[in-house]
């Protein structure tokens, strides 16, 4: 990424952190359905929510970035 200029560079970043946060949400997700430790699931579940959050404020500025 240090060869790229400052609009792809941007690009990339915003590409990775979509990328992250899809990654992660399903993560915490399947914890959240899938666990077997109660205080785990409700971290899990609750973190979720703010992932979400955090994806859709990264892919409305992804959007702008096209």
């Amino acid at each position: 990424m240090k060869k790229l200029n400052d609009a792809n560079f941007d690009k990339e970043y915003v590409d990775a952190m979509v990328k992250d946060h899809e990654e992660d949400l399903t993560a915490f997700q399947g914890e959240a359905k899938n666990g077997s430790d109660a205080e785990v699931k409700a971290f899990a579940a609750k973190t979720s929510e703010m992932i979400k959050k955090h994806l859709a404020m990264v892919k409305a500025a992804q959007t702008k970035m096209k």
